[in-house]
């Protein structure tokens, strides 16, 4: 679960990177959203879990974090949904900020475990179609 994921404010400025780890719990706390680098689609949570879903097929095992109940797609992009500082700018609090709100999040687990789990898409039309 280590490994960077590019951290952007409300406005899509860079501000930093962090684990892919915390990346994952600012989604579950709804502080961040998830963007596909490719198309700058951004994702919640439940999204996410969904493409995660039906991409985990096609996507190399390095890209996946195993959580209880799914793969999930290891987020390179997130766009924070309340912070919009740029750190180091003019209000020297502006870096704690996003620092305490990064380890209240990590100090706070995410309970809300996803309840599916990743299937191939025959299996999943499959079921759709029954």
């Amino acid at each position: 679960m280590e490994g960077p994921a590019l951290v952007l404010n409300r406005g899509w400025t860079a501000i930093g990177t962090t684990t892919v780890r915390q990346s994952l719990v600012l989604l579950v706390r709804g502080s961040a959203r998830a963007i596909d680098p490719a198309t700058y689609e951004v994702f919640d949570l439940e999204e996410w879990l969904l493409r995660s879903e039906l991409r985990c097929g096609e996507l190399p095992r390095e890209r996946l974090v195993r959580a209880p109940n799914q793969l999930v797609e290891k987020p390179e992009v997130i766009v924070l949904t309340r912070y919009n500082k740029i750190p180091g700018s003019r209000s020297p609090s502006a870096g704690a900020t996003s620092t305490a709100a990064t380890s209240t999040a990590a100090n706070t687990a995410a309970s809300a475990a996803p309840a599916t789990r990743c299937r191939s898409t025959t299996s999943s039309r499959a079921a759709a179609a029954a």
